[in-house]
């Protein structure tokens, strides 16, 4: 077999300017991994021979040091500080001719939606890459609250308690798919997933039942239209009968692909990037062995245990139960070779005086208080869990 030649690449030659579009202020469930994203995207641009414009609210980010990007704009995020930006390099070394949105979370994607709708981009000649604008993804939502006469959908199925994963996926422009990390949760369906331990890859999922969420995470990607680049995919599993619901989908990088980078070693946000600009997965060079190609799926020998990190103690009367908000400021990531080692690592990482999965400054309960108080979830459930297991409450008891 021929060697590949990694030297020809299709990458789209029209694109001399990129403006990449920050997350802005560093908030409760969209933080640093965004600044993240942006930075490796800026860097993967640059090295290409891409100009790249970036526009951030945030001066704390990495992605807004001068050094990262040809310009760096500290503007409010608005589609007035956009047009700003646009006419001012209209006429100089810089005009734009592409907007890359994918790496600065929900509040670059709205505010991309935003200036589309208000013909932006086609007013000023500037084509979105690596999202498909013409993709909806809320068009059943909104069709059933068109034809409702309340105006109101009804939500038939509940899942609490369900099992959740996610898949990190690529995509480019040939239609060629990878999955790079398969994310499952400690914590329920009912637990926001920022708050939750997660741990890859998973450790109780069968292989049917990952290969009917991989069929259905690829089949979604493919049908949210034209674009290339990161998503996330979000599946609820019933754990007696293995029924998969799909719950949310991110046609973008996602909070959990920082994590999905770290833990494989694969660049998301980079590959992401060269994919928006027209390259595609098999004519990328694999960052880690840099001889085969970007096409190709992780194969894990260690696990990885993420533990989200809160600060209830900062917030006198904020309610420490975890529900569907997100109220973690940070988290820690573990290596090991087994989940028992991973977990004990992260646990060790909190700061919060614990050792380990053993002793954190709290006293013990009795069998009967542990059991009530694991019901609802709360940031220490894992150590109280852990207590019940040494008084000798049965594993069944406890699930």
């Amino acid at each position: 077999m021929a060697a590949t030649d990694y030297n020809f690449m299709p990458k789209d030659s029209s694109i001399k300017t990129v403006l990449i579009i920050g997350s802005g202020p560093i908030v409760i469930g969209q933080a640093c991994e965004f600044d993240y994203s942006g930075t490796q995207a800026a860097r993967s641009l640059r090295e290409e021979g891409i100009n790249v414009i970036l526009i951030n609210s945030n001066p704390a980010t990495i992605m807004t040091d001068p050094m990262m990007a040809d310009k760096v704009y500290l503007l409010p995020l608005n589609v007035e500080s956009i047009e700003t930006i646009i006419e001012e390099n209209r006429s100089g070394d810089f005009p734009i001719d592409a907007v890359l949105a994918t790496m600065g979370g929900q509040t670059a994607l709205n505010l991309c939606k935003e200036a589309d709708e208000m013909g932006v981009w086609e007013k000023n000649n500037i084509r979105l890459i690596g999202v498909d604008k013409k993709a909806d993804l809320d068009e059943a939502l909104n069709r059933g609250l068109t034809a409702s006469p309340m105006h109101e959908v009804l939500v038939e199925k509940a899942m609490m308690g369900w099992k959740e994963f996610e898949l990190e996926l690529l995509r480019d422009d040939n239609d060629n798919v990878v999955i790079i990390c398969t994310v499952e949760n400690f914590d329920p369906m009912g637990v926001h997933t920022g708050d939750s331990i997660t741990v890859a890859p998973a450790m109780t999922l069968s292989d049917t039942a990952y290969q009917n969420m991989r069929n259905t995470a690829i089949a979604m990607m493919r049908n949210l239209g034209n674009f290339a680049g990161g998503c996330n995919v979000q599946f609820a599993l019933n754990p007696h009968t293995e029924e998969i619901i799909a719950i949310e989908i991110n046609p973008r990088v996602s909070r959990s692909s920082a994590l999905a980078s770290k833990a494989t070693g694969y660049p998301i946000a980079k590959i992401a990037a060269k994919l928006a600009i027209g390259f595609t997965l098999d004519e990328l060079k694999n960052q880690i062995t840099q001889t085969t190609s970007a096409y190709f799926e992780p194969a894990l020998d260690y696990v990885i245990v993420k533990i989200p990190r809160w600060n209830f103690d900062k917030f006198k009367g904020a309610d420490d139960t975890l529900g569907f908000q997100m109220k973690s400021v940070g988290e820690v990531m573990a290596i090991g070779r087994s989940f028992a080692e991973a977990v004990q690592k992260a646990c060790q990482s909190l700061e919060n005086d614990a050792v380990g999965l053993g002793y954190y400054g709290k006293s013990l309960m009795h069998a009967e208080e542990i059991v009530e108080y694991i019901k609802i979830p709360k940031w220490d459930r894992i150590f109280r869990i852990k207590d019940a297991l040494m008084i000798g409450v049965s594993v069944k008891r406890i699930c």
